[in-house]
């Protein structure tokens, strides 16, 4: 049998490695590693614009919450990854994915 993932974990490593630019580790540690590197790149791009727009007023008060809410929303969709991981994994006896 798999063992389970702990959500509270992916919730922190995908906080902590999106500090220094490594969005999608959450995804990869709940198993979903096509998903980790989707985000990984996603934040990527964001980073991306967000340098591009960082010269001009507008870019910084666009960019900047623009990355924010990427952070947070791949930092909660490890967490429920996670979660759903361990559901099917108690549901079926087997890893999900």
């Amino acid at each position: 049998m798999a063992d389970e993932k702990n959500p509270i974990i992916a919730l922190i490593v995908s906080l902590l490695f999106s500090f220094i630019g490594l969005c999608g580790i959450g995804q990869i540690y709940a198993g979903r590693l096509q998903r980790g590197i989707g985000v990984l790149i996603g934040g990527w791009i964001i980073a991306g614009i967000a340098t591009f727009l960082a010269f001009t007023i507008v870019g910084i008060c666009v960019s900047i919450p623009l990355a924010f809410i990427y952070m947070i929303w791949q930092a909660y969709d490890a967490y429920s990854l996670a979660k759903e991981y361990n559901e099917r994994l108690q549901k079926d006896g087997k890893a999900p994915w």
